[in-house]
């Protein structure tokens, strides 16, 4: 009887508890206070995810600038060490005078007194931004006799070419039907320099030339 009467009193109270808006108390261990754990735990998840997610995408987009802006580069530098090849290939100097072998007008924007370099100012602003050196100087790689027979006599070559017939040592009379032109293969090298990065590019060409054979020993 008595134990009726609690559970009734109990009962009693706890109805009177929630409808007065309180609420039960929860003890630590719970299935509740369970639950609250694991979420805090999978938002510091989330968060560490999306911060290496964040540093990840930093480090990616700022080695795609770089590799795009060494790809300009180098575009510049083999573009401008291609113009220097041209300008060479412009004049016999090479040929003649392979220590110098841009032409004057080429070498006037170069603070230099380097008789084969020439620079390039990629921006306009004033300031050399590539400097391309002729290194090494021009030379000539092999040469072939050319025979009298085989000279265009109707350019100023052939015609250089053929004013003298050498003879073969030792027979006297005998001629080798040489002329004094060769068909020689020269090389030039332009090394093309980032003034800024200090980075270089190389571009190298073989050229085929009628000379005179004692331009190429």
């Amino acid at each position: 009887m008595i134990g009726e009467i609690v559970a009734n009193e109990c009962a009693s109270l706890c109805r009177s508890s929630r409808s007065a808006g309180g609420f039960p108390l929860v003890e630590p261990g719970t299935p509740t206070d369970r639950q609250q754990g694991i979420v805090l735990v999978f938002v510091m998840l989330m968060l560490v995810v999306l911060t290496i997610f964040a540093v990840t995408t930093f480090q990616f987009g700022n080695t795609s600038l770089a590799i795009s802006s060494n790809m300009q580069y180098r575009a510049e530098s083999l573009s401008y060490a291609k113009e220097t090849v041209n300008m060479t290939l412009s004049s016999a100097a090479f040929i003649q005078t392979p220590e110098s072998a841009l032409p004057p007008s080429s070498r006037s924007a170069c603070p230099t007194t380097n008789t084969n370099r020439y620079c390039g100012d990629a921006n306009g602003d004033g300031t050399e931004d590539y400097q391309v050196d002729l290194t090494p100087q021009p030379f000539c790689k092999s040469a072939r006799t050319i025979s009298n027979n085989d000279l265009d006599l109707t350019t100023a070559e052939g015609l250089t070419g053929a004013m003298g017939v050498s003879q073969t040592f030792g027979i006297s009379g005998a001629s080798s039907d040489d002329s004094l032109n060769v068909n020689s293969v020269w090389e030039i090298t332009a090394v093309s320099t980032n003034v800024a990065t200090g980075t270089t590019s190389t571009l190298r060409v073989g050229v085929k030339a009628v000379t005179p054979s004692s331009s190429c020993p």
